[in-house]
């Protein structure tokens, strides 16, 4: 099967200014940039039942050279693949323990999608779904090469993808591939002639980040096999796809692309590119023998799998070309161990979600695959690697047998009487569930597999009578029993695994016809039928209140509740309105009621709730062992609500309310009122205090607070680990390193403490004008209607990126701090703290509190100015001031363009003002500051606090000029302009080349000049200037005064003009 001819591409133009790369192949990388990418595969021999062909050369008639192509023409020798030949798809699985794992748990990535990311999809093949769209196993792609929606792996250079996506998804007996059960999304990168371009793979990418939840099950892989020639590397290498590969990890995709097959080339560990990204997992290829391949660049990062001689689906074009879609080939690579890992990945991901696992990221999988793999030395290196094994790591995450297998180890229920339960697991195909129990009289006992998920099927087996099943998924098995005999029952499943709750009722035979519902303190029965009159019976499993509640639609029939004792005396019956009917009463411990259902309905949702307590004027709420939600409103009425069952409570009557989690992730919402409250939260536990009334939660995970409207206050805690504090105005969230999430909304004052761990604080910005204030242990920003207030986090940002007229003050500490600012950054940093802040227009930074202090300003493209005192310096420019006071030394970069000048201003001390021509200090050895000014187009330095100032110029290689009269000096060239004014003596030196020139003028006073073969200087009574070196000097004695000169013999062009005695 082939596309549609279509118009030729047109190339020109059209090449990306990336690196040249050339795509799966398995011949040696080599080099960063000016390379191809390549394919890491090498193509052995093309089979269809029993059939090989030779592949044939590939050839290129492009006008210009494409980013990368396919090139088979190195490869491996028949010699060299000799010993793994034989090595199918089946043989590997043995090899990897997957054939095992597909016994036991029967995992094949149902529900789960990967991205192949190649030549394309040759999606007729029968053993990878027959079809393209949502109701095959191809369910969808692109073509980058041709801008379409088909991603048929078209020849005559293809078939590389199609047999990477026969390893990772094929169905097709012993040579299935890895999760035969995951649907399929082929991204075409490459044309009919096997070019492409490194653009089309980063679109490839950044179309699976937004197609990711497109499909019926959402994309949770993506395999690369591919590299750039040339590149060998054992440290992670940034690329130009790693924003996209940052992107998807974040998604919590995992991306497995080959290592690269240039072992022979360099014979040292490594990998290739993009391999060697460190947001990717790379693939390292075994032979059948478990060792690495002679071809596979290899590195500890990372993992093998088996990649010789893999026997997988091709095109029809690539085999017998006969038009049936059946076709195999063998191929070798790198490039058939990446699909093959990630493969497993799905397999992992989906043992990881049937056990619970929450938030699954690639570095989850990963860890886990290196956790559970096989070492292996490797003789070429003397390394240690590890190679995949898929049984290791299903098996370490499954969980064990909960109870007895065979009839002799069954799980003893004890005496029925009425209902008990269990809960389990069926955690492998052959898994069977025993349980016994001896009745306690003649009747009927039902066993009912509740609560069943995944895949799990009920299927019954009973040692001792004969019974009945039924049930959508044959959920309940009934049989009758005699008082006083034991009976086995076993539970297995004729689907998948799962877990279940299994009850076990007995209904005698002389009472009225019930269903046990058991001791309640939660539960939920959805989708029961009532026609008539149905009864249930439930008990109260601690005092409190005894809820139940029946949810219907009112089209289908009107429902009732009414709830008697067990004297079968009425105790309330509840109205239907809304579509619910609801009955409460105050149990004592272990009190049963008997729950009348009268109506007609096919589809009644009950909830049985008994978690809340009145203890005087305390109210407890206990959770139960799962994920629980509990909220609190605070009025007049206070509003309880524990797993959607609501209480309400006189505000005059309650003053305490208890929220106890217990076990499970538990979610808790508190509301205050319009008056001012105290909330506090940490790891465990909250409180919120208002007038009349206080709230405490225990063994809680995730906590909410919204402030009524008044002057809140709010104090967090962290937790022992990584924690991070998010603020903006009124909002505070604290994500602490497990998880947990504790968050306030409406709050005018927040304060939160971090004591351990690695903490990090972030604070956003208002559209008003806010004010951030950080110091090395504490860091608040404050602004209209709020103040948020962070202490002793590690390290800090915070950002103005919302509007307003924002600014920042830091402040040093004892020690030695660095103050770092750019227009639109700056921070300051410390002994165990940073604090960072972005996007504010002003920041000053203070240096009072001692220690060796230094800031560094960095100008913008535009016209910067620097201007600094003896302790202080600024640097400002268009919409930005940043500010330094109190440093002992700062420095100023003028780098990015503009012009900028600096202004430096002395001390009352002894100054000196240093200039070249892309640098300017100034500093005082008595005041204790340094001023650094580099970069700058001109400097300007004032000497009139007094001292005695000195400035000191040097010249550059060009033709510079130095200019001095008895109160100003400066010295210039193209780029530069240096200049002193009030100091008391300056000296310049002409060293550097080029043609320089100094230039003298007297004051009115008595001057004295002299010249020599060092130079000249000129000096009078409070001035001196002087020039060294340089080609040519001339003195001006114009402006009066009793001058003399004192002129010897000198080396250069000399000038005296006007009158001298």
């Amino acid at each position: 099967m082939h596309k549609p001819p279509k118009k030729l591409f047109d190339w020109k133009g059209r090449i990306e200014p990336l690196e040249e790369r050339r795509v799966m192949s398995a011949d040696p990388l080599s080099g960063f940039l000016g390379e191809g990418i390549i394919h890491h595969a090498f193509d052995e021999s093309i089979v269809h039942h029993g059939f090989v062909e030779e592949s044939s050369s590939i050839e290129h008639h492009l006008a210009s050279e494409p980013d990368y192509w396919f090139d088979p023409s190195e490869s491996f020798t028949f010699e060299e693949q000799i010993g793994e030949i034989e090595q199918a798809l089946s043989s590997a699985h043995n090899a990897t323990g997957l054939n095992q794992v597909l016994a036991d748990y029967g995992f094949t990535g149902k529900g789960q999608t990967v991205a192949i990311i190649d030549s394309g999809i040759a999606y007729n093949h029968f053993a990878l779904g027959g079809g393209l769209g949502a109701n095959y196993r191809v369910v969808g792609g692109y073509d980058f090469t041709e801008n379409d929606a088909d991603p048929y792996d078209d020849g005559p250079e293809g078939s590389h993808g199609t047999h990477v996506a026969g390893i990772v998804g094929g169905d097709a007996g012993a040579d299935h591939g890895v999760a035969s059960g995951v649907d399929l999304v082929g991204l075409r990168v490459f044309d009919d002639s096997g070019a492409g371009y490194m653009s089309w793979v980063e679109r490839a990418l950044q179309w699976v980040h937004d197609n990711r939840t497109s499909f019926e099950n959402p994309i949770t892989a993506v395999n690369l096999s591919l590299g750039i020639p040339g590149y060998n590397s054992s440290s992670s290498l940034i690329t130009n796809l790693d924003d996209e590969f940052s992107q998807l990890k974040a998604d919590g995709i995992f991306i497995s692309v080959s290592a690269g097959n240039g072992w022979a080339s360099y014979n040292t560990p490594g990998l290739g590119n993009p391999a060697s990204s460190p947001n990717v997992v790379p693939v390292m290829s075994v032979k059948d023998n478990g060792q690495l391949a002679g071809y596979s660049q290899r590195d500890v990062r990372a993992i093998a799998a088996p990649g010789s001689s893999i026997r997988s689906t091709i095109p029809d074009y690539k085999g017998n070309n006969n038009g049936i879609d059946d076709d195999y080939a063998y191929y070798s690579g790198t490039s058939m161990a990446s699909p093959y890992i990630a493969g497993a990945s799905v397999l992992i991901r989906e043992a990881m979600q049937f056990v619970g696992y929450t938030d699954i990221t690639q570095d989850t999988i990963y860890d886990h695959m290196r956790d559970t793999a096989d070492e292996f030395l490797d003789a070429a290196t003397n390394l240690t690697f590890k190679r995949i094994n898929i049984e290791a790591a299903i098996s370490a995450l499954m969980p064990s047998d909960d109870y007895g297998s065979t009839l002799a180890t069954a799980f003893n229920l004890g005496n029925l009487t009425s209902t008990v339960s269990q809960s389990g697991v069926i955690g492998t195909l052959n898994d069977i569930d025993y349980f016994k129990f001896t009745a306690s009289s003649d009747g009927t006992v039902t066993v009912e597999a509740d609560n069943m998920t995944h895949e799990l099927a009920a299927a019954w087996t009973v040692s001792g009578s004969t019974g009945t099943v039924s049930g959508n998924q044959n959920e309940s098995f009934s049989f009758d029993v005699v008082a006083g005999q034991t009976y086995t029952v076993g539970f297995s499943s004729s689907g998948g695994l799962g877990y279940f709750t299994l009850d076990a009722t007995l209904e005698a035979s002389n009472t009225f016809t019930f269903t046990d519902w058991g001791t309640v303190s939660y539960a939920q029965l959805n989708g029961l039928s009532v026609e008539g009159e149905s009864w249930y019976r439930v008990q109260a499993s601690q005092a409190g209140y005894m809820t139940v509640e029946g949810a219907f639609d009112a089209q289908g029939g009107q429902v009732n509740l009414m709830l008697y004792d067990v004297n079968m005396q009425m105790v309330t019956s509840g109205n239907a309105a809304g579509g619910i009917s609801r009955v409460d009463a105050y149990a004592t411990a272990g009190e049963e009621f008997y729950v009348c259902v009268q109506g007609m309905n096919d589809a009644v949702d009950y909830r049985l709730s008994n978690l809340v307590t009145v203890n005087g004027t305390t109210v407890n709420v206990t959770g139960t062992t799962g994920d629980d939600t509990f909220a609190f409103t605070a009025g007049d009425t206070h509003q309880v609500t524990v797993n959607g069952v609501t209480h309400n409570f006189a505000a005059i009557a309650v003053t305490n309310i208890i929220l106890d989690g217990g076990a499970g992730n538990d979610t808790i919402v508190m509301t205050g009122t319009s008056g001012n409250e105290t909330a506090t939260l940490r790891v465990g536990s909250a409180n919120l205090t208002g007038t009349g009334f206080a709230v405490d939660t225990v063994s809680t995970e995730n906590v909410k607070v919204y402030g009524g409207g008044g002057q809140d206050e709010v104090t967090l805690y962290d937790s022992a680990g990584d924690d991070l504090l998010t603020s903006q105005g009124q909002h505070v969230t604290l994500v602490l390193a497990s998880g947990e999430i504790l968050e306030t909304i409406n709050f005018q004052k927040s304060r939160a403490y971090a004591s351990s761990g690695n903490d990090s604080a972030e604070f956003l910005d208002t559209i008003g004008d806010d004010v951030v204030a950080a110091w090395s242990n504490r860091v608040y920003m404050t602004g209209t209607d709020y103040l948020n207030d962070a202490r002793n986090f590690d390290q800090t940002v915070s950002r103005s990126i919302a509007g307003g007229n924002d600014r920042v003050a830091f402040y040093d500490t004892t020690g030695d701090d660095v103050f770092a600012a750019w227009s639109t950054r700056a921070y300051m940093i410390g002994d165990g703290y940073f604090n960072d802040t972005r996007g504010f227009g002003r920041t000053t930074a203070l240096a009072t509190s001692g220690g060796y202090d230094r800031a560094a300003f960095y100008d913008t493209t535009g016209n910067d100015v620097y201007v600094t005192w003896s302790d202080r310096a600024v640097l400002y420019g268009s919409g930005y001031y940043n500010d330094a006071r109190g440093f002992e030394r700062t420095t100023a970069l003028a780098t990015r363009g503009g012009y900028d000048q600096a202004v430096f201003f002395d001390s009352p001390g002894n100054d000196v003002y240093v200039a070249w021509s892309n640098q300017a200090v100034i500093y005082g050895p008595s005041s204790n500051y340094y001023h650094d000014a580099r970069g700058f187009d001109r400097t300007t330095a004032s000497a009139t606090a007094g001292g005695y100032d000195q400035a000191v110029f040097f010249d550059s290689v060009g033709d510079d000029v130095y200019v001095a009269w008895s109160n100003q000096a400066y010295m210039y060239c193209n780029g530069y302009r240096n200049e002193a004014r009030g100091f008391d003596r300056t000296k310049a030196q002409a060293t550097s080349g080029g043609n320089d020139l100094a230039i003298f003028y007297d004051s009115a006073g008595d001057d004295r000049v002299v010249a020599a073969a060092w130079g000249a200087y000129v000096a009078g009574g409070v001035f001196h200037n002087e020039a060294r070196d340089f080609d040519d000097i001339t003195v001006h004695l114009t402006n009066g005064g009793n001058d003399e000169t004192d002129i010897v013999a000198a080396d250069y062009a000399f000038q005296l003009l006007g009158q001298s005695s």
